[in-house]
């Protein structure tokens, strides 16, 4: 009987000893739906053993909602844990803010809301753009538009600022003062999307104009180098020119230069000499300043006389005249009247030929008019004897006797408008024609 039993202990025990040195295998670890496990992390091996340790972690875009992520063999032969669950990162619905426009795809990981302000409004706080994150948060901070208003103009030297507006789009514009123009920067500036003026503040300097133009034969009443805007400035013809025509003066413009003169200062002309009886001139020009020497032709002793006529700045010859004819001679020439043998007879002849003629006329006009007026009168009378037939004949035509009766029915008529005449009647029809 003890045979048995030890026999009996000694099978349990080989069993026993045999266990002790059988490894124990989980097998392999579970697949998880978006997931993936990661090597051994004690034995940097693919064991599957008793004591081995695996990794599960969820794929991008994903997270862990439940279960282990660590899963350990144990000696009963299966994974300590329990399985894990991993689902879509999602972040919280985004916040409409006010005085902008929201763009989103979705509210998933890695997806994006882009905030965009009201045209003049401009972000002061947080940021346009948020993600979505793996921690299921949006990104940055909350944006804030606020409404677009440009700082109060300051006045820069020598201009003076206007604006329409502090608000955006507004217009600022400048205007140089008096005397001053545009040396850099902008006029005109808009309030941009930033809240900032664009362009550039301006600077305005004082206009200045070099030496003016000169102009040949003319000198001006202008002493200084430099002329501020606005300085005019005025030409005058110097001595011996006049002014031919042209404007007489020059100013100093906006764009530091002087304005155009086209004065035109000519030499004072005179002309030739004018020339004296019984005098000569011996003349040097007849320009201003030129002078013209006179001396008498007959010269009746030996003492020479002369006389000088000079050109001026008129135009015209001065000094005293020549006086060859009265101081030279004792007695003018003056010529006496002296009749002409037989002019009387000469006269009378003349005027009798006039009177011929004049008397010829008279006759030959009366011979000749007077077969006109026979032939005149003859005519006259076959007139009147052919209008006295020509109407004898009208009279007995029917349409002659009506246009005659429609005429004097009309006259009847407007005499007994005018009259009350109740005994008259209408004239006869065909009436009295006297030859």
């Amino acid at each position: 009987m003890w045979y048995y039993k030890s026999a009996l202990n000694g099978v349990l025990l080989f069993l026993q000893m045999n266990s002790a040195f059988t490894e124990v295998d989980c097998g392999d670890p579970p697949d998880i739906l978006n997931a993936y496990r990661e090597v051994n992390i004690s034995t940097s091996n693919l064991s599957t053993t008793e004591g081995s340790v695996w990794y599960y972690q969820c794929f991008e875009r994903f997270k862990n909602v439940s279960g282990d992520a660590l899963r350990i063999c144990k000696s009963t032969g299966f994974w300590e844990g329990n399985d894990i669950k991993c689902e879509v990162i999602k972040c919280p619905e985004p916040q409409y803010i006010d005085n902008s426009f929201m763009n989103k795809e979705t509210n998933e990981y890695n997806t994006w809301v882009i905030y965009t302000c009201f045209p003049g409004y401009y972000k002061t706080l947080g940021n346009l753009e948020r993600r979505c994150t793996a921690g299921a948060i949006w990104s940055g901070e909350q944006p804030y538009c606020a409404e677009i208003y440009c700082p109060f103009p300051k006045k820069p030297l020598r201009s003076t600022p206007q604006f329409t507006s502090l608000k955006w789009k507004g217009t600022l514009s400048y205007t140089c003062d008096y005397g001053t123009s545009l040396a850099s920067g902008n006029l005109t500036r808009h309030c941009s999307d930033d809240a900032t003026w664009d362009g550039e503040e301006p600077v305005c300097e004082e206009i200045r104009c070099g030496t003016p133009p000169e102009v040949s034969n003319a000198t001006t009443n202008h002493e200084e180098p430099i002329s501020n805007y606005g300085t005019i400035i005025y030409y005058s013809c110097d001595h011996g020119y006049l002014n031919s025509g042209g404007k007489i003066y020059s100013e100093c413009g906006r764009e530091g230069d002087w304005s155009e003169v086209d004065l035109d200062c000519v030499g004072v002309y005179c002309g030739k000499a004018p020339l004296f009886i019984g005098a000569k001139n011996n003349a040097s020009g007849e320009m201003y300043m030129d002078i013209a020497v006179y001396e008498c032709f007959i010269q009746l002793d030996d003492h020479i006389e002369t006389w000088i006529k000079t050109c001026n700045q008129y135009g015209v010859w001065v000094g005293k005249e020549p006086e060859c004819t009265d101081g030279w001679y004792d007695k003018k020439f003056e010529p006496e009247p002296v009749e002409a043998p037989g002019s009387v007879g000469i006269g009378i002849t003349v005027f009798a030929i006039f009177v011929t003629l004049i008397i010829c006329i008279i006759i030959l006009d009366v011979a000749t008019l007077k077969p006109h007026f026979v032939y005149l009168r003859r005519n006259l009378k076959d007139f009147r004897k052919t209008v006295r037939k020509q109407y004898r004949i009208l009279k007995a035509h029917p349409k002659f006797i009506d246009f005659t009766y429609k005429i004097r029915m009309k006259k009847w008529d407007e005499k007994r408008l005018t009259q009350i005449r109740p005994e008259s009647s209408p004239p006869s029809v065909l009436g009295e024609v006297t030859d």
